[in-house]
């Protein structure tokens, strides 16, 4: 649906918690104030790092984001942030965020990825024609309209799961898809999946989910899928860091003004015991995409 006027103003104030200057002598020079500032908050730091942040966040805050980004980089531990991520999106300023990107439903999924993800899935599912493939799950499903897509063109799947950490998103989409038998919860997309029992299992990401997990909760969600729940099936389409070399470095790294992961998916996936069976690379928008 077409976007309210108001509604474009509200949500471009969402307030990205990992948001850093991009430019590296404002990027530095906010990494050296915010440590020098983190002796003087120990509290404060503390409550970031769990993942408690209040909205919207001061300068001084902002300041202090930069600097544990800076002490945490420096120490190769950057994953003990993704609390600061999961904040962000179990905010209820996270359904702003969703209102404002409605567009790209129209003008990057259908166009794009739609018709060849619906082809790839389908081709997945019929190497095992006697798998019963029962559930498709999107974590971080947002507004919901890419889920009901897939509902829509693989009939043979009974049961379509919606997870978001967003309670407000979730029940939202609860209202607005009522009467479709799709189903929608609140909760980390890695215990949704370390949850689950029975194998048939298609577990998808759109648009920069696993972005903001650290590689080993990626890694963790992808030893579930390749061990108790195989086979199952993992189809994401994430963002790329431009300069990461996915044949030389197997690592992750951080990328982007939110400071967020490029893992190396397919390094990932062998760790994992998990086959590729498909994989495509692309640019829209001046954003590299797997």
């Amino acid at each position: 649906e077409p976007i309210a006027p108001a509604a474009v103003t509200m949500a471009s104030h969402v307030p990205y918690v990992m948001s850093i200057p991009k430019s590296m002598p404002f990027r530095a020079a906010s990494g050296m104030i915010g440590s020098a500032l983190i002796r003087l908050f120990p509290a404060r730091v503390a409550r970031f790092e769990s993942g408690q942040v209040s909205s919207p966040l001061s300068r001084i805050d902002r300041l202090l984001i930069a600097g544990i980004y800076r002490y945490h980089e420096s120490r190769n531990s950057l994953e003990r942030l993704a609390p600061l991520f999961d904040a962000f999106w179990r905010a209820d300023s996270a359904t702003d965020f969703h209102r404002r990107v409605a567009a790209r439903f129209e003008s990057v999924f259908l166009p794009h990825h739609a018709e060849s993800l619906v082809q790839q899935i389908s081709s997945a599912m019929e190497r095992f024609p006697a798998v019963t493939w029962h559930t498709f799950t999107e974590i971080g499903c947002g507004s919901g309209r890419v889920l009901d897509y897939f509902r829509t063109r693989l009939p043979s799947i009974s049961l379509f799961v919606g997870v978001d950490l967003s309670e407000a998103q979730v029940e939202s989409n609860r209202l607005h898809f009522v009467g479709t038998g799709m189903a929608f919860t609140a909760v980390d997309g890695a215990v949704w999946v370390a949850n689950c029992v029975t194998p048939g299992l298609v577990a998808f990401t759109y648009g920069g989910v696993f972005e903001y997990f650290p590689a080993p909760k990626v890694l963790g969600l992808m030893q579930r899928l390749a061990g108790a729940l195989q086979p199952s099936m993992l189809v994401l389409v994430e963002p790329l860091a431009d300069e990461h070399d996915l044949r030389g470095e197997a690592s992750s790294v951080t990328f982007g003004h939110e400071s967020t992961w490029s893992h190396n998916y397919a390094r990932l996936c062998k760790d994992a015991g998990l086959e590729v069976v498909y994989s495509f690379e692309q640019r829209i928008g001046g954003q590299r995409w797997l």
